[in-house]
């Protein structure tokens, strides 16, 4: 079972995150990053850390929740107070679970996201599930843990948005 610990708290000039593939989390203009980034983190979340831009536009949380394949923790009541929030769901991106094989590190990840978008700003949530890499990679194998990895990622773009959008392929 997970524990839950304090939330731990940096500043960095700016936020960058590596993720299979690499995904930016936007946020909207108008209102507080960490307010609607909050919007997804679940109320079983364990080892919850928060990063901050020094501008103050740019936010990431980061949490574990322990979920059974194919669960989501960013699901539909998620998405629903999003909605109530004024975010609309995009399509395309990652939409379903894929499986990646990460031989760097030496694992399997299995990863779906999730996009949003509001006044212009686009919002995208990433859960992953970690396994050690097996020999042979087999589509549909599920992952070997129920820790799922959640990555929200903030970020105010303003008027580039669109290009943001297009080049993530989204339709929203």
């Amino acid at each position: 079972m997970l524990e839950s610990r304090p939330v731990k708290t940096r500043l960095t000039g700016l936020i960058s995150a590596l993720l299979l593939p690499s995904v930016f989390l936007l946020v909207s203009c108008s209102g507080d990053p960490e307010r609607d980034a909050s919007l997804l983190v679940v109320q079983d979340a364990a080892d919850k850390e928060i990063l901050r831009s020094e501008d103050g536009k740019r936010v990431q949380i980061s949490y574990k929740v322990n979920r059974p394949f194919p669960a989501v923790a960013v699901g539909k009541d998620e998405a629903q107070r999003l909605e109530r929030e004024g975010w609309k769901p995009c399509e395309g991106g990652n939409i379903d679970w894929g499986v990646v094989a990460d031989a760097q590190e030496k694992r399997l990840v299995h990863q779906l996201t999730r996009h949003w978008v509001r006044d212009g700003d686009l919002l995208t949530a990433n859960m992953r599930y970690l396994s050690p890499l097996a020999e042979p990679v087999r589509q549909g194998t599920p992952p070997e843990s129920s820790v799922q990895h959640v990555t929200i990622l903030l970020d105010r773009y303003g008027a580039s948005i669109a290009e943001v959008v297009t080049q993530l392929k989204l339709r929203c």
